[in-house]
């Protein structure tokens, strides 16, 4: 792999206090026969933030090679073509599946170039880098956040066969040197690969752990990987130096490891991954046909990371509405509810089981919920109902107050006054009357020398005339 060149390291950590963060990598072209030519790291953001990331040298600068010697700044972009092939580099910023930033570069001179500008919802994003030809490129990220606490910077676990994030150190030829540490807070035995060591004639590897002892360990052959467990929480230091009758005067090796590792200004820290448990409720154990329920599922992220899973539940024979389908993303510690309507079918069987489930890169898990449907027995169709006769009704009149009518007033009728009538007489007088007071004669009546003999009482009286 060309060791007799100088390469400097592909990761190195700059993190200044949070103002901002910068990283150095050299990504190594695809015609070198690494296991990759990629280099990738995860961004992770707690909270929405506005964010810039910028790439100093981008591109392949053919005049950084010694420009040390010259008194210039040397990063450590090497080609090994005689500048025959070509080289290019290209960087992308992925969320999930979609695409953010991406951009390609080729030969150019040392540059600032501002590779991704807006803001970024909490979540996690995909930072990769890829080089092609027959050299390497080295580049600076820089990373500003207005939230500068909410942003954090991992290399991710096993990432070294498809999206390798491999960690190279330059050793060279001295004293014992100290690339790099690791703190293992995976509360389990943590595991760290050693990459290309060229075997103990070509490199010598120390090993402090953190009671303070240090020990020799086994180097790794040519292009080969060789595991170191870290058995015991705490801090570990990797010590290297190239032996002084080494064929190379220095030694490019990789690193990788079973945890995710978050990078700090002091060390990587060995991270649990997302861990998800997911918890399941029904509203009632008991239903009938036609009844509505509610379902409750509970996702929540056990580990030390985020991470990304695919939460399913399909509403099984028996139960009618929409179940759900979808990728939750949880922090560590965070915990999100998701409610499921259903209505219980007419043919629905007598046990309903419902099963979600949530699958990860980390593993997959599940949960139920039991519900028993019962059909109340009909009903017996309802005996006639025979109403009574009913009693006549009797109702007692009062007798009716007497009605006392008072007795008229007498009327007193004066008696008449009598009428007298005078017997009739029979007129004997010269008159010649026949009858009572009925003389017929007409013959003027003498009233100087007649007299009535009728019973007249006077002679004025006396209706005959002589």
């Amino acid at each position: 792999m060309y060791k007799h060149l100088i390469t400097l390291i592909l990761l190195s950590c700059f993190l200044t206090a949070y103002a901002q963060q910068s990283l150095r990598g050299i990504v190594v072209g695809d015609e070198l026969n690494w296991e990759s030519n990629h280099f990738n790291l995860t961004l992770s953001l707690s909270e929405s933030s506005d964010v810039e990331i910028y790439i100093y040298s981008p591109g392949f600068d053919p005049e950084d090679y010694r420009a040390e010697q010259r008194g210039e700044i040397e990063l450590g972009d090497e080609r090994y073509d005689q500048g025959q092939g070509q080289v290019w580099s290209e960087f992308k910023l992925n969320h999930e599946a979609t695409a953010l930033a991406m951009k390609s570069y080729g030969v150019e001179k040392h540059r600032q170039d501002l590779f991704f500008k807006g803001t970024l919802a909490a979540g996690e994003y995909a930072l990769g880098s890829s080089f092609f030809g027959k050299g390497k490129n080295t580049f600076v990220y820089s990373f500003k956040a207005a939230k500068q606490s909410a942003l954090s910077l991992y290399i991710e676990a096993y990432e070294s066969v498809v999206n390798p994030s491999l960690s190279s150190y330059n050793i060279t030829r001295g004293d014992w040197q100290l690339p790099f540490s690791i703190y293992n807070n995976f509360n389990q035995a943590a595991y760290i690969g050693i990459y290309d060591g060229d075997g103990a004639y070509e490199l010598e590897f120390q090993l402090r752990n953190p009671r303070g002892m240090t020990e020799a360990q086994t180097v790794s052959g040519d292009l080969e990987w060789l595991d170191y467990g870290l058995k015991d929480q705490g801090r570990y230091d990797f010590f290297f130096r190239v032996p002084e009758n080494a064929y190379q005067y220095t030694n490019t090796i990789a690193m990788r490891a079973n945890c995710r590792l978050r990078i700090e200004s002091d060390a990587f820290y060995c991270v649990s991954p997302a861990n998800f448990r997911l918890e399941k409720f029904i509203s009632s154990p008991q239903a009938q046909p036609s009844q509505s329920l509610n379902y409750t599922l509970r996702l929540s992220n056990e580990g030390g990371s985020w991470g990304l899973a695919y939460l399913e539940d399909i509403l099984p024979l028996g139960l009618s509405g929409e179940g759900f389908k979808g990728y939750v993303g949880l922090f560590p510690g965070e915990v999100k509810q998701f409610n499921i309507t259903a209505v219980v079918t007419d043919n629905a069987p007598d046990n309903i089981i419902n099963t979600a489930n949530v699958s990860s890169p980390w593993g997959s898990t599940s949960a139920s919920a039991s519900l028993a449907v019962y059909r109340p027995a009909p009903l017996p169709a309802p005996a006639p109902v025979i109403l009574p006769t009913p009693e006549p009704v009797v109702v007692p009149v009062p007798a009716p107050e007497p009605i006392i009518v008072p007795a008229p007033a007498p009327i007193i009728v004066p008696a008449p006054t009598p009428v007298v009538v005078p017997a009739p007489v029979v007129c004997t007088s010269p008159c010649g009357c026949t009858s009572p007071c009925g003389c017929t004669s007409t013959r003027p009546r003498n009233a100087a020398t007649s007299t009535c003999a009728c019973g007249c009482t006077s002679a004025g009286d006396c209706p005959c005339r002589l």
